[in-house]
């Protein structure tokens, strides 16, 4: 069981074998998986096993589905689609869990008095860590798995910070991973639906920056703390301060393409206030400032900020000022122009263009935005997404049309909302 609560399906295979003694041919025929298969999964070559795979092991060698990520083995009533459906959503999660498994897999045991050389190594597999966990926030989202192992990971850095025969040059820059490690904590959370841990987390990174002396990592806190207090919690006067506060930590350093992103920033805290000369004015200096493509001199975590993200910044700019219909129109223009890896991106801002049609009263076309993609939104990790689609299908069920009863009762069997005619 520890073994599966991790998706670590070799550990799981090795396990039974241990404890019955059965053999891999055994296995095979009992499963009906080939004993190439079998062995393959035991030597951890096959990481993440189909659907498929999964079924033939759980049912072969009595391992009830539900620990499996699985559905449970339908019985008479239960038509075949619908238990497809429920695995491929619950298989995705898995896979994120396993994803998050094997980048922790990468640690051993810290030792109990670290050294300088232990430190070094620590902190040589930690550094490697931020892109791969960046790399999954974009496409699973904040999964319970990817929040826990964020914070693992801010907490192993924050230990080689605790231990006293590292250097200062590794304690520090120590102190700056962790601090990055909470960033990405705090957005998962966010994407999981938790504002208030989210925002701890952020402000925690705050502190480990300044500590550090990691500008680009406090430039970071402060503008996500700006975008939260903006568009989430309605605290527009504190996301203008924050928008503005990061400005002049940025002053003298920062990029063409980072100014940018911190006046459309404080554009946006400026648009929640209601003052639209001032939003306008804002939003054409970043327009200006923001360059084709990246450059050497952006920080890293500015990836995800381009022509296609400051659009729907923009959009979500303009639905605070109340201008429904040109919102709409920048998020179709943006959808087609989000680069592929930003999935969880692309679904976000498919659901909030659904929410700008429905503030139009077109709740037709927004139930037809989102029809295609409620099983994605169902299999990704991102509660904001389902928030959305939850409001579109409410809206379509008090439609009392006969297609927006039925794309309610699509988002129930997709299991985003629970509530039924």
């Amino acid at each position: 069981m520890a073994a599966l609560n991790d998706w670590n399906w070799s550990g799981a295979l090795r396990a039974i074998s241990a404890a019955t003694g059965v053999t891999q041919m055994k296995m095979s025929e009992a499963t009906g998986l080939t004993q190439s298969t079998i062995s393959r999964l035991m030597n951890g070559k096959i990481p993440t096993p189909t659907i498929q795979t999964i079924r033939s092991l759980c049912d072969g060698l009595g391992i009830p589905r539900d620990l499996a990520g699985l559905a449970a083995k339908p019985g008479p009533a239960r038509t075949p689609c619908k238990e497809d459906a429920t695995d491929r959503r619950q298989f995705l999660s898995g896979v994120g869990a396993s994803a998050a498994a094997s980048v922790w897999s990468a640690f051993g045991e810290r030792p109990d008095r670290m050294r300088s050389a232990d430190a070094e190594r620590e902190l040589e597999t930690l550094r490697a860590t931020v892109p791969r966990l960046q790399q999954l926030s974009d496409e699973y989202g904040g999964t319970d798995a990817l929040c826990t192992l964020a914070i693992k990971l801010a907490r192993r850095a924050d230990e080689v910070v605790q231990s006293r025969l590292a250097s200062y040059e590794l304690t520090q820059q120590a102190q700056s991973l962790a601090a990055q490690f909470s960033m990405m904590a705090g957005w998962l959370h966010l994407d999981g639906g938790d504002q208030t841990v989210a925002r701890l987390h952020w402000q925690h990174a705050l502190f480990q920056a300044q500590l550090a002396n990691d500008l680009e990592t406090e430039v970071f806190a402060l503008s996500s703390l700006s975008n939260q207090a903006t568009f989430s919690l309605s605290r527009a006067p504190e996301g203008l301060l924050l928008a503005q506060r990061a400005l002049t930590v940025a002053s003298g350093w920062a990029s063409p393409r980072l100014k940018s992103l911190l006046l459309i920033r404080e554009a946006a805290a400026w648009a929640a206030r209601h003052e639209p000369s001032q939003f306008d004015r804002m939003q054409r200096q970043a327009a200006n400032l923001l360059p084709d493509g990246p450059a050497d001199d952006d920080p890293k975590w500015l990836e995800f900020y381009d022509r296609a993200e400051y659009d729907g910044l923009r959009a979500l700019s303009y639905g605070l000022l109340g201008e429904a219909s040109r919102s709409e129109s920048l998020y179709r223009d943006m959808l087609n122009r989000i680069p592929p890896h930003l999935q969880r991106n692309r679904l976000l801002y498919t659901t909030l263009l659904a929410r700008s049609m429905v503030s139009s009263g077109d709740v037709v076309g927004a139930t037809e935005i989102l029809t295609p993609h409620l099983e994605s939104v169902a299999a990704s990790g991102s509660r904001r997404a389902r928030h959305h689609v939850r409001a579109v299908a409410r809206a379509a069920r008090a439609s009392r049309t006969s297609r927006g009863v039925s794309f309610a009762d699509q988002t129930c069997h997709a299991g985003l909302d629970s509530e039924r005619a």
